[in-house]
């Protein structure tokens, strides 16, 4: 636990450059800790370092630049990830750090991070007792070019994870072999100058274990869809080369993940993929598939530039509003707003805002709104779902703005504080606030009504106060399609609230009805303004029904106290 800003926090992470040239008879890296940064003790001088078991990721260079460390401890096996140079340094004298084993090899939990034995013929089983499943960067790098070359062979069995550079060194390696256990390769530079890489390439494909290491094209098609990838589950960063000119993807349902960088090449790679194929199908948005397919929805951050990505997308929200009878206009949607009565705004963003709040929940592990809108996910955080409202709107002809939740400094500058996001939304001329996000977690809380946060004041924002108390346009979408404004809108109608009490009861229902009646005290005390939520242009009998589809199905807000959650940037 840290304790800052007048409360403590959990530190679930070391962030880079923690560390660098301490000076400690003990350090202990707490249970909290999962992610360990770049150059992370760099230069230290430690007598213990306990590494806690829970960490899943250390970044480069972790105890390196030659740090005095009289010893380490660390017996897990969570670790998924080791940067590039960690613990460099420290296998040049064996007074520091991690002790060799008597195969010669540093072992770091289940990761062999260096091996310095010298043999021609390596089982990794043999060095590491069967306790090694991961392979660290330049792990058979011992130092020495002699020893290096020496290696011409090497088995693999048991191992899973191979990391960036883990065979660089080794020019002379021209055997390996291994069951199908290896499932992950970081990296393109493993194998790269080995003797059985350069092999391995000459037929234009290179395998190891479930990965594809090494895949050339000249085409318009990247086919792994064959008998020979059918073991293949990974695509290793760089694996796919030379791939500009390809459109079209091919591929078996097996294959689950896609490195980033999985594409090389002139036109970058997946940008330009178009068409994909699974199992022999073409996967298009219709009714039968309504969800990207589940290769390229677990590697997003992959595809997501691509046209087939894109056009899922308009796909998906043609089709939505095609059930909703809503007219779709492009992402930049201004040409239907000169078309569009005011009533049809109404509705439009009615719907849409029902659409989100009943279809999705809250979700602080989504990265990206068009990921849970694409891949059937259904998770969003408050920054995410604002952003999808936004597009939705601004689609269907519209005009909504995103906004953060703010604070002022000392002298009066606006500043985002990262406690929420919701939109604006303008129906003719007007500005309204509206928070699909908890209107969402009103409605997953069991609250049948989805409306409480829709088409309201800055009055009403500013009375519930927390997150909702101040705001300014929103500094972090940088989806410019659906940002028109750069002066914040004034919001000064409530609508439905008939009595200008900041709600909306069935008193404001009663209050409309009395004053179509022509009741004296209705048409003194009423708020026209707020009055009109069917949009027709004046006071009547529709506004009564609509009024009453805006009231809460309950007296309390069920997410009060929920005014902490922070924006997740993109």
């Amino acid at each position: 636990m840290v304790y800052a800003d007048g409360s403590y926090h959990t530190v679930n992470a070391l962030g880079s450059n923690f560390g660098e040239y301490i000076s400690a008879e003990t350090v202990t890296i707490p249970n909290s800790v999962t992610h360990i940064g770049n150059n992370v003790f760099y230069g230290c001088n430690i007598g213990t370092l306990y590494v806690c078991s829970n960490v899943r990721e250390i970044g480069s260079y972790f105890c390196s630049g030659f740090p005095k460390l009289g010893n380490v401890v660390y017996n897990g096996t969570k670790l998924e990830s080791l940067g590039v140079g960690a613990f460099s340094g420290i296998f040049a004298r064996d007074v520091y750090g991690i002790k060799p084993n008597s195969k010669g090899a540093y072992i770091f939990g289940d990761w062999l991070i260096r091996y310095t034995g010298g043999k021609s013929a390596v089982y990794i089983h043999d060095i590491g007792n069967y306790k090694i499943k991961k392979l660290g960067p330049d792990c058979f790098d011992t130092g020495n070019g002699e020893l290096n070359r020496k290696l011409t062979s090497v088995d693999l069995y048991g191992v899973t994870t191979i990391s960036d550079r883990a065979f660089y060194s080794n020019t002379n390696l021209e055997a390996v072999s291994c069951s199908n256990s290896v499932n992950k390769v970081y990296g393109q530079c493993a194998f790269t100058d080995t003797k059985w890489y350069q092999n391995k390439i000459k037929n234009n494909v290179c395998m190891i274990g479930s990965v594809l290491l090494y895949y050339h094209t000249d085409g318009t098609v990247i086919d792994l869809s064959g008998y020979d990838f059918r073991n293949v589950k990974n695509v290793a960063y760089g694996a796919i080369k030379n791939c500009g000119k390809a459109t079209t993807l091919k591929l078996r349902s097996s294959v689950e993940h896609f490195d980033d960088t999985s594409f090389v090449g002139s036109g970058s790679g997946a940008k330009n993929i178009n068409t994909v194929y699974v199992d022999g199908r073409k996967i298009v948005y219709d009714d039968n598939a309504q969800f990207l397919p589940k290769v390229i929805a677990n590697n997003y951050e992959t595809f997501k530039n691509s046209p087939y990505v894109k056009k899922f997308k308009v796909d998906k929200t043609k089709g939505i509003f095609k059930l909703m009878g809503i007219t779709y206009y492009g992402e930049n949607g201004k040409c239907g707003v000169s078309g569009l009565s005011n009533n049809q705004k109404y509705q439009i963003a009615f719907k849409l805002h029902e659409y989100i709040a009943t279809n999705y929940f809250y979700d602080f592990d989504t990265k990206d709104c068009f990921q849970s809108f694409l891949d059937g996910k259904s998770g969003f955080v408050c920054e995410q779902y604002a952003k999808l409202y936004a597009y939705l709107l601004e689609s269907a002809g519209v005009n909504a703005e995103v906004v953060d939740s703010c604070i002022f400094d000392k002298n009066g500058k606006e500043i985002y504080n990262g406690k929420h996001a919701w939109n604006i939304v303008e129906i003719g001329g007007k500005w309204y606030h509206c928070d699909v996000c908890w209107d969402s977690g009103r409605y997953n809380h069991g609250d049948a009504n989805s409306m409480y946060w829709f088409m309201v004041s800055d009055d009403f924002m500013k009375k519930e106060g927390g997150a909702h108390g101040m705001w300014h346009l929103s500094t972090l979408v940088k989806d410019e399609f659906y940002s028109t404004q750069s002066i914040l809108p004034k919001c000064n109608i409530m609508l439905g609230d008939a009595n200008g009490n900041l709600e909306r009861t069935q008193a404001d229902v009663d209050l409309i009805q009395r004053y179509l009646l022509r009741y004296s005290d209705a048409v003194k005390s009423i708020k026209l303004a707020n009055c009109d939520t069917n949009f027709s242009g004046g006071i009547d009998m529709g506004d009564v029904l609509t009024t009453k589809n805006l009231i809460p199905r309950r007296s309390v807000d069920p997410l009060k106290g929920y005014a902490n959650h922070t924006v997740t940037r993109q």
